[in-house]
């Protein structure tokens, strides 16, 4: 099998979103009782006249007392690569399980099926520590194609530091490897500022290098500069906006705008 050209652009673009996403608001345990939807949609329009559309919805419920919740996705992705259109609807199901009141783990699995009508199957597992000032997590996503006999793993590593002055940090390092044997190397990193008590500004970027043997040096570098503004509409409803530049070698540059809604109920 071999990787098409913009590949790995796809799968760390997606990895992106994920950070986005999971920097969002506060820690998961400090809500453990309360149900928790997050909406959000991301559309990337590309200059050579692609472009990608994802929606998500996540549902965080609590099961047991202090201890599990139960966490269900669903994602429907729309993307045009080289004049064909193809789309991707999952679903995902697992547990959230809260060994301490600062430590928690999640492990969900998800299928889903392509406008071809092939299965697409993901797992993922995550183990963190946080509290209100710190978070410390890693854990591996992967995802099978047996029709496109396409797998890969995507480790990672990071954390978020929230710093005095309403200054915060956080960076994640993420590893790929397909069933290729093909690597791709991602770092995100991004700090925010809380403007005033309800609104919080951020800047940010993503580099990543991985394989790409049509390229004279072998390999294909992307990258991504991030902004965005949060505004906390009350104690349980957060909106964020972000803008991100996208840069491909091997394909023309684009423009990713997100909106998430967080709600707590």
């Amino acid at each position: 099998m071999r990787t098409r050209p913009g590949f790995w652009v796809r799968v760390f673009g997606a990895v992106i979103v994920i950070g986005a996403f999971g920097a969002l608001g506060a820690p998961i345990i400090a809500e453990a009782q309360q149900y928790r939807n997050i909406t959000s949609l991301s559309i990337e329009n590309f200059f050579d006249g692609g472009y990608a559309l994802q929606a998500e919805n996540v549902l965080i419920a609590p099961l047991a007392p202090e201890r599990l919740q139960l966490l269900l996705k669903a994602r429907n992705q729309t993307d045009k690569l080289f004049d064909s259109v193809r789309s991707l609807t999952m679903v995902h199901a697992g547990p959230i399980i809260l060994f301490t009141p600062s430590v928690y783990g999640i492990a969900t699995y998800g299928i889903g099926m392509r406008d071809t009508g092939d299965l697409v199957h993901e797992g993922d597992l995550q183990l963190h520590y946080e509290t209100v000032r710190f978070r410390l997590g890693g854990g591996a996503r992967g995802r099978y194609e047996p029709d496109e006999d396409l797998a890969y793993i995507i480790p990672s590593l990071g954390g978020r530091l929230q710093l005095a002055r309403g200054f915060g940090l956080s960076a994640t390092y993420y590893l790929g490897l397909n069933n290729d044997g093909e690597f791709s190397n991602a770092f995100w990193a991004e700090g925010d500022y809380a403007i005033t008590p309800r609104v919080t500004a951020k800047l940010g970027g993503s580099v990543e290098l991985g394989d790409d043997i049509a390229l004279p040096d072998g390999s294909d570098l992307t990258y991504a500069v991030i902004s965005g503004v949060g505004y906390t509409a009350s104690e349980t409803l957060l909106l964020r906006y972000e803008l991100h530049y996208l840069g491909r070698a091997d394909l023309d540059d684009g423009i990713r705008n997100l909106l998430f809604v967080d709600w707590r109920f």
